[in-house]
């Protein structure tokens, strides 16, 4: 990343053949004024959805200036005012310009390569005063690579190279001539903590905006002889898988074909066992569904594999029916949205995922476990003498809320709390349904809180059982609506 500023002259003269030829002020214009007002003027230009990483860089830079950097951003124009007059008098004043650019979504930026190209043409043209913040896995478009750009983005060793560099250049870099540095000594080795510290916010406030992409990478093929031999309770021995499978590294096997009964025999014991109660059967259901309807059903099921550890979710993806009445199914292994740096795809991809992903932690970690009075009774006496109280049930109960409070936390970070966003994902039927889960949600909250302070065991159970039918439905939407971008995105 450069640093410093071209010499220049103070003057642009215009074309001496145009009649309207006058003098632009350039660098040294803004350099007297700077001088006089004894602050950096920095304009932070973002999209409203990033408004909270404009306001972390904004508290990063006003914090470790002591007064001396002052950062405008839009929102501070008042009501009523002419905002496009405002922007350009701001551009005008200001010393640097800064750009928030995540491009994770179709959004139109248009606007913020105008105003960069508009303080561009305010500066000498080689200043080096435009810089573009960006997650380390967003490529920038064209309009912009032209400028200083800075990945947000951590080492393996903590270090943040492009930041550290971008504080470099505003702390320790006199901003014009006869202008002293702002602070060096935030980028002198007493301050590495202050500066990591700093630099850590930066990088996770751009950073955090971009989710890992779900990536189809291993598939399944699977072929049943007879689409009427899907009518019993499972795969018939005479099934077969595809030689050449990529998803069959998922189960530690080769990418040989194998028929059902030996790849079910194939694997070790206890995975077998862990399989058979819901993930098979998951898989199989949908099928039989797909060639009942004539329509991709999803399924409802996720598997951990043995061979990297990871959850992966089965999506069906292809049926092709055959004239000799034989069914093949295409299963798509899809693997669960975990990071916050790596390539991104498809946001909404990602985003409904994760949404699956933790509505099923719901179930398998509240749901199930307690929506039984009987069984939820049980557990807080248990959990009271274990933990050397009285069995008043309020400690088992308070366990549970702090589980479901991790969920909703964890939620929350990964942008899948949030009644706008998630809906927007899905289509129209199922956006309302989705969106009206929301207060559901949040009224049922309230009164498992409630019920958590009183002690109420039967009324705890009751509010988790019709959870439980939420529950479900969110998961057959998510599921549903997953398949279809998946499947969008594999064609």
């Amino acid at each position: 990343m450069q640093t410093g500023l071209s010499e220049a002259p103070t003057t642009y003269q215009g074309n001496g053949n145009d009649v309207s030829a006058r003098v632009y002020p350039l660098i040294e214009v803004k350099g007297e004024r700077a001088r006089e007002r004894q602050f950096i003027q920095v304009f932070l230009s973002h999209k409203q959805k990033d408004h909270s990483a404009a306001e972390a860089i904004c508290e990063v830079l006003q914090t470790n200036s002591a007064g001396r950097i002052r950062v405008f951003m839009a929102e501070e124009i008042e009501k009523g005012a002419l905002w496009q007059q405002e922007i350009e008098r701001q551009l005008y004043g200001s010393d640097w310009f800064l750009l928030i650019f995540t491009g994770v979504d179709e959004d139109d930026w248009s606007w913020c390569h105008h105003e960069a190209g508009v303080f561009c043409g305010m500066m000498y043209p080689d200043a080096n005063r435009v810089i573009v913040f960006h997650p380390p896995n967003v490529t920038l478009p064209d309009p912009l690579r032209k400028y200083q750009a800075v990945k947000c983005e951590t080492t393996p060793e903590g270090d943040s190279e492009d930041v550290d560099r971008f504080f470099e250049c505003m702390f320790s870099k006199e901003p014009y001539r006869g202008f002293p540095p702002i602070n060096p000594f935030f980028t002198q080795k007493a301050a590495e903590t202050s500066r990591r510290a700093a630099a850590a916010k930066v990088v996770q406030a751009v950073g955090r905006l971009v989710v890992e992409s779900i990536v189809p990478e291993t598939t399944m093929v699977i072929h049943v002889p007879g689409a009427d031999l899907l009518d019993g309770a499972g795969f018939p021995d005479a099934t077969r898988i595809r030689r050449g499978s990529s998803a069959t590294c998922l189960f530690e096997l080769g990418d040989t074909g194998f028929d059902w009964r030996s790849f079910q025999d194939r694997l070790e014991p206890e995975l077998q066992g862990c399989l058979a109660g819901s993930f098979w059967p998951g898989i199989y259901a949908a099928c039989a569904r797909s060639v009942r309807s004539r329509r991709l059903a999803p399924t409802h099921t996720v598997m951990r594999s043995p061979a990297d550890n990871r959850h992966y979710m089965p999506i069906i993806s292809r049926v092709d029916i055959a004239g000799d009445g034989s069914a093949t199914f295409t299963v798509t292994f899809v693997q669960v949205a975990a990071g916050t740096q790596a390539d991104v795809r498809d946001k909404s991809v990602a985003r409904i995922f994760t949404a699956l992903n933790l509505a099923h932690r719901f179930r398998w970690e509240i749901i199930d476990p307690y929506k039984d009075a009987a069984r939820l009774q049980t557990f807080v006496e248990h959990h009271a003498r274990t933990d050397g109280g009285t069995p008043d049930c309020k400690t088992g109960l308070a366990a549970i809320w702090e589980a479901i409070k991790l969920i909703e936390i964890e939620s929350t970070n990964r942008g899948i709390n949030d009644p706008k966003a998630l809906p927007a994902d899905f289509g129209p039927g199922a956006r309302e349904r989705i969106h009206a889960m929301f207060p559901f949600w949040a009224e049922q909250r309230q009164r498992l809180q409630e019920a958590v302070k009183a002690g109420d065991v039967p009324g705890f159970a009751a509010i988790l059982s019709r959870l439980d039918r939420v529950n479900v439905e969110c998961i057959a939407l998510t599921s549903a609506r997953l398949g279809e971008l998946v499947r969008a995105g594999a064609e």
